[in-house]
């Protein structure tokens, strides 16, 4: 079950959620709730394994929602815990500069309506989420008015067993597609290529 009873607005405006929110940039680091913060840098393990890249791209038949596919994956194990007591997404501004933000459980409902937001519809957003049982994560990225996301394994990518140089997409698209099911899945395309 997600846990969203804590918050009511996005984690940096009027409404301050209980939670602690940190924006990733260049240059000094800033708390969402104003003055400096020393923040580390983004933990997001590269998406390819030596000189090759993986991802999964998802059609569906209609726009879905961050809060939509996080709600369907999260019987199936996924969480948006990253790691213990973190949750870190990002939003493509107008500016085109792609803002990493850190945030924790309590912030989640924040976080999702920000990411959800008609605001933020013309953008590129992400969501890392993690599967504490298969011991691996990755980055969902919703493109603009969201029938596509992709899903790219950056958090401890699992590797074929017989085959360590190549990424293991047959278990994560049994971990993925079934319940995406249920959010009006469409079709797929799951590659990895050399860089």
């Amino acid at each position: 079950m997600l846990r969203t009873d804590h918050v009511t607005d996005r984690c940096s405006g009027s409404v301050q959620c209980v939670g602690h929110c940190i924006r990733w940039s260049s240059g000094p680091k800033k708390s969402l709730r104003g003055g400096e913060y020393s923040a580390r840098p983004p933990k997001f393990p590269e998406t390819h394994v030596g000189n090759r890249q993986a991802d999964i791209d998802f059609t569906f038949q209609h726009p879905t929602t961050v809060r939509g596919l996080l709600e369907v994956l999260a019987p199936a194990g996924w969480s948006a815990e990253e790691r213990p007591g973190h949750i870190a997404y990002m939003i493509n501004d107008a500016d085109d500069m792609y803002e990493w933000y850190d945030s924790t459980p309590d912030c989640l409902n924040a976080v999702l309506a920000e990411l959800d937001s008609a605001a933020n519809l013309p953008f590129t957003v992400a969501l890392n989420i993690y599967h504490p049982q298969g011991g691996t994560g990755g980055m969902l990225k919703f493109s603009a008015q969201r029938r596509e996301v992709s899903f790219l394994p950056t958090i401890d990518r699992r590797s074929i067993p017989e085959a360590p140089k190549f990424t293991d997409l047959a278990w994560y698209l049994a971990a993925l597609v079934p319940s995406l099911l249920r959010a009006g899945l469409e079709g797929y395309e799951a590659r990895e290529n050399p860089n």
